[in-house]
């Protein structure tokens, strides 16, 4: 069995060193940035808690959401001016200072007890552009480092990795700033309380100068920058613009509002911190073994199974709204969100390859256009929380937004039906299509279908 097991890693080693040389080094400096980017959104709503801890948990969210909602809303302009520097600056830097940025907005909403809904949103501001920045230069590499038959594995990849990652920090996290438990304050009596905070700056800067080393061994090339703002586009890519706002209506949710009805149910950072890294811990292996063994036709049913696991934890949370239900969400919804990095990612990139060629536009213009487009889904997403918590009731928002949430991977899927996922070519059959019963002759598939997919 060890023999086995051995023979198995060596040769999924393999398989990855199969890649090219600047999309391994792109995958690993991804995976040391994953520590940092997954436990930014817990940071900012565990320090905003803090300032407010003396008001009732439901009265706290209006202020994170003000944070959220400046952060969700600037991210495109950090991708409209990373368009300006690039003509001025190599992507490798830009994608370091990117890194760099969002580290050096966070720290002082740890330190400076930052307060007042007009503040915070100002500091989200400043962090949407940092985002801006770094995630504007990931995704053109990741294009470029890419093609549409390895995207699925690729990205996969990353979201095992960045899950992995995301493990580790949350426990980082809630053993440096818990007050109960295996915590720094437990452990060593007497400690100041900024250590915890100190220690946690620290661990986050190792990480991405570790990130920026690897990532200056690339060889990337700077888009030829052109004009990069157009509101006419083909009609494949109208269709990824709606894919675009409903990914970005799924994600503004999952990144902001699991920490929320965490922290509500759990009231406490070490707890929080318990509970997100087991959840990512179970999201490994599926995530992983979807990217291994899926190719692109399958992306379709990966957003079904996604919504369809999503609908029936926020029905668990909206029943019973305890701590085990909040135990269970949170396992069910740090799945969801590492599996849904990888289709939406693979799709949106597929119908860039397909569209492209039709409007004849440069690259980049289209990495903006998807920014705004999920950026105005981010912002719909908070909005129909902010409705239903100020005009309906602030319980019920935090028990039953899940349920509208969980709906936007199904009706993403059908959308996506209509973007052709397989370039015209053969194709073996995989693992997982034997496991679903949808082994098909796909040689004979690609027959029938017109290679441009719409």
């Amino acid at each position: 069995m060890k023999n086995k097991i051995t023979a198995y890693l060596k040769n999924e080693y393999g398989h990855f060193k199969n890649l090219n040389h600047d999309c391994r080094k792109l995958v690993i400096s991804n995976f040391s940035y994953s520590f940092v980017f997954l436990i930014l959104p817990i940071i900012a709503n565990y320090f905003i808690f803090k300032e407010y801890e003396g008001l009732k948990p439901t009265e706290v969210i209006k202020y994170s959401v003000s944070y959220f909602v400046g952060y969700f809303m600037i991210i495109p302009v950090g991708f409209a001016l990373n368009g300006y520097l690039l003509r001025y600056f190599r992507i490798n830097y830009l994608y370091i200072f990117g890194m760099l940025a969002e580290i050096f907005v966070i720290i002082p909403l740890s330190f400076l007890h930052i307060q007042g809904m007009v503040q915070l949103f100002c500091v989200g501001c400043v962090m949407g552009i940092s985002s801006g920045l770094f995630w504007s230069n990931r995704h053109y590499m990741s294009f470029f480092v890419t093609d549409n038959l390895n995207r699925n594995y690729v990205f996969g990849l990353e979201n095992t990795l960045m899950t992995f990652g995301g493990f580790v920090s949350p426990l980082v996290f809630g053993f440096l700033t818990g007050v109960n438990g295996f915590t720094l304050t437990n452990l060593i009596p007497g400690l100041p309380v900024e250590a915890g905070r100190i220690f946690l700056a620290l661990f986050l800067i190792t990480l991405i100068v570790i990130a920026s080393l690897n990532i200056l061994k690339g060889k990337f090339h700077n888009p030829e920058i052109k004009p990069f703002l157009f509101f006419r586009y083909s009609k494949i890519w109208n269709k990824q613009r709606l894919m675009n706002v409903l990914e970005g209506f799924s994600y503004g949710p999952l990144i902001v509002m699991p920490s929320l009805i965490f922290l509500y149910i759990f009231k406490d950072g070490g707890s929080l911190g318990l509970v997100e890294s087991a959840g990512i811990l179970i999201a490994l292996i599926p995530v992983y073994f979807l990217a291994r063994y899926t190719r692109p036709r399958h992306r379709l049913f990966i957003l079904m199974a996604s919504g369809i696991i999503l609908i029936l934890a926020a029905i668990i949370l909206a029943i019973f709204f305890n701590k085990p239900a909040g135990i269970i969400f949170a396992f069910c919804s740090k799945i969801v969100f590492s599996i849904l990095l990888m289709p939406f990612l693979a799709i949106r990139m597929r119908s860039m390859n397909l569209a492209t060629p039709i409007d004849k536009k440069e690259e980049y213009s289209y990495f903006v256009d998807i920014e705004l487009f999920m950026s105005l889904g981010r912002i719909i997403g908070l909005g129909v929380f902010l409705f239903a918590y100020y005009y309906a009731s602030q319980i019920l928002a935090l028990k039953y937004g899940f349920l509208i949430i969980g709906m936007i991977p199904l009706i993403a899927s059908f959308i996506a039906s209509t973007i052709n996922q397989e370039d015209p070519v053969k194709i073996e059959v995989s693992i997982f299509d034997s496991l679903i019963g949808n082994a098909v002759n796909h040689e004979d598939s690609q027959k029938k279908k017109a290679p441009v997919g719409l």
